[in-house]
C-alpha cells in the first residue's frame, strides 16, 4: 500500500519526460498537463492515506515529496518553449524522489497520524520549492541568450545547479561521522545495526569508547568537486559564445561524472568490509590522551558487528539521490543545448522577456514555499515540544538560508538590461537553489531533518 504514492509520482514524471520526445505540440500539452494532474492526485492521496492511517514510513514521505515537485509544475503557461522546458527538466528531481521512495522503504515509528502529515508537508514544500528554482533555473537561460541560435543553450544557471548537487553530496561525505583523517565515506552496518569500534567500560573508562566505522571512498571526494567545477565551467562557456555541440558535451561529460559517482555508492553496497582499525586507534589515542593507562585501553578497542558488513540504502540515499539527480539534468541539458529550435524558439524578442518573467515567477514561487517548509517546522516543533522551536544551531541555519535565499532573489528583481543586471538574473535561481539544498545538506550531516530540533 505504501508503494502507491511513489508509483504515481514515477508515473507522473515519466510523462513529464516524455515531453522531450519529437510529438506535436497538442501531444505534448497533453502529457504535460496528465503529469501535473497526477501530481495532485499524488499529493491529496497521500494526505488522505497519512490522515486515516493506511499510509506510513519513509517511502510514502518520499511519494508525497515527488507529487509535490509535479503539482506545482506550469499549466496555464501560454509561452509552449517554456512550458515545456519547465515540464521537462522540472520532471528531473520528482522522478529521483519517487524512484527513492520505491527503494527505500524505512517504517518511521512514533507519533500520530497528525504528526506524520506535518512531515509530509513539510518534505512537500521543500520539494516544491527545489522543483521551482530548478525551472527558474532552466528558464532563466534565456538572459544569456543572444541572437545567434548557436548560443540558446542551458546556462549558467544550470551549471550552478548541477555544481549545488554534487558539492552537497560531497558535504554529506565528507562531514560523516568517523575517525580522524578519513576522507569522503559511507556508513557501514551488519545484521545488529550499525557497525561501531569500542573500547568497553572499566574502571579507567567507565563509560567505554565507540566510534561510528565507516567505509572510506577517497577518489569521491575529487570526483565530486571536479563534477561541480565542470558544471559551472560549461555554464560559463555558453556565456562566451560556446557552440551547441560544445555546450552538449560539457553537459553530457559533466553528467557522466555524476554518474560515476552512483556507481562507485552502489559498488560500495556489495563490496563493503571491516575498515582498517589504525585510524580508529588514532582518534582513540587523542580523545584518551589525559587518562592513565590509556594505550592498554587503547589496545582493547574492536569492531563491534554480527554477520557481514555492508552500507544501508537508506543511509545513501541522500547522496545517491543527489548524484542521480545531477546525471539526469545534466542529460537534459545536453538534449535542450542539440535541440536547434527548441527551447530556442523562444529566443528572440518579446518570447526572450517572457521566458525571463517566467523564471522570476518561478524563483519567487521556490522562496515561497521555502518558508511555507519553515512555517510547517514551527508546527512540527509545536506538535512536539508545546513549543514553536528550541532556538538550536538547526533552526537559526534554516532560517538564514532562507533570509539568503530571499536577499538573492530581490537582488535579481529587476528588468533593467544591463549586462549585470542579465548576468544576475541568469544566477540567482541556481543560487537559491544551492542554498536551499546545503540547508537539506546540512541537516542530513546532523541526522535531522530540515530546520527540525528532531533526529530522524
Amino acid at each position: 500500500m505504501n508503494l502507491v504514492i511513489p508509483i504515481i509520482a514515477v508515473i507522473g514524471a515519466l510523462l513529464a519526460l516524455a515531453v522531450l520526445a519529437p510529438l506535436s505540440e497538442r501531444v505534448r500539452s497533453y502529457l504535460g498537463r496528465s503529469a501535473v494532474v497526477l501530481g495532485w492526485l499524488g499529493v491529496l492521496g497521500g494526505a488522505i492515506g497519512i490522515y486515516t492511517e493506511q499510509l506510513a514510513g519513509a517511502g510514502v514521505l518520499l511519494g508525497v515529496a515527488a507529487s509535490a515537485g509535479l503539482a506545482i509544475l506550469p499549466l496555464g503557461m501560454q509561452l509552449a518553449p517554456a512550458r515545456n522546458l519547465a515540464w521537462t527538466l522540472g520532471a528531473a528531481l520528482p522522478l529521483v524522489l519517487a524512484t527513492l521512495g520505491l527503494t527505500v522503504q524505512v517504517d518511521m515509528a512514533g507519533g500520530n497520524s497528525g504528526l506524520f502529515l506535518l512531515h509530509a508537508g513539510h518534505w512537500g514544500a521543500l520539494s516544491a520549492a527545489l522543483v521551482s528554482l530548478l525551472v527558474a533555473a532552466g528558464l532563466s537561460s534565456s538572459e544569456g541568450w543572444a541572437k545567434d541560435a548557436s548560443r540558446k543553450t542551458p546556462g549558467m544557471g544550470v551549471g550552478v545547479v548541477l555544481a549545488s548537487l554534487t558539492i552537497a553530496a560531497w558535504m554529506i561525505g565528507s562531514l560523516r561521522g568517523g575517525p580522524e583523517g578519513i576522507a569522503w565515506s559511507v556508513p557501514l552496518a551488519s545484521e545488529a545495526g550499525g557497525v561501531t569500534w569500542q573500547i568497553p567500560p572499566s574502571a579507567a573508562l567507565p563509560q567505554g569508547l565507540w566510534l561510528e566505522a565507516v567505509a572510506e571512498l577517497a577518489w569521491m571526494g575529487p570526483l565530486l568537486i571536479a563534477a561541480a567545477v565542470l558544471g559551472v565551467v560549461t555554464g560559463l562557456a555558453t556565456r562566451f559564445k560556446a557552440g551547441r555541440r560544445a555546450s552538449a558535451l560539457g553537459w553530457f561529460v559533466t553528467g557522466a561524472v555524476a554518474l560515476s559517482g552512483v556507481a562507485g555508492l552502489l559498488s560500495s553496497r556489495t563490496g563493503a568490509s571491516l575498515p582498517d582499525p589504525a585510524p580508529y586507534r588514532e582518534t582513540a589515542s587523542t580523545v584518551l590522551g589525559g587518562i592513565q593507562g590509556a594505550p592498554m585501553l587503547i589496545q582493547q578497542g574492536s569492531f563491534v558487528s554480527e554477520g557481514g558488513v555492508f552500507v544501508p540504502l537508506g543511509d545513501i540515499a541522500p547522496e545517491l539521490g543527489m548524484l542521480v539527480a545531477a546525471a539526469l539534468i545534466a542529460l537534459l541539458a545536453g538534449v535542450f543545448s542539440l535541440r536547434v529550435h527548441w527551447p530556442g524558439s523562444a529566443g528572440e524578442g518579446a518570447e526572450r522577456t517572457a521566458m525571463g518573467l517566467h523564471a522570476r515567477d518561478y524563483a519567487l514561487r521556490g522562496v515561497v514555499f521555502g518558508w511555507l517548509a519553515w512555517l510547517l517546522v514551527t508546527l512540527i516543533h509545536w506538535n512536539h515540544f508545546g513549543a514553536v522551536g528550541v532556538g538550536s544551531p538547526a533552526e537559526w541555519s534554516a532560517v538564514g538560508f532562507l533570509a539568503l535565499a530571499t536577499g538573492v532573489l530581490l537582488l535579481s528583481w529587476s528588468r533593467r538590461n544591463g549586462r549585470s543586471d542579465r548576468i544576475i538574473r541568469e544566477l540567482a535561481p541556481g543560487v537559491m537553489f544551492g542554498l536551499l539544498l546545503f540547508g537539506i545538506a546540512t541537516g542530513v550531516v546532523f541526522d535531522a531533518p530540515f530546520g527540525l530540533s528532531i533526529a530522524f
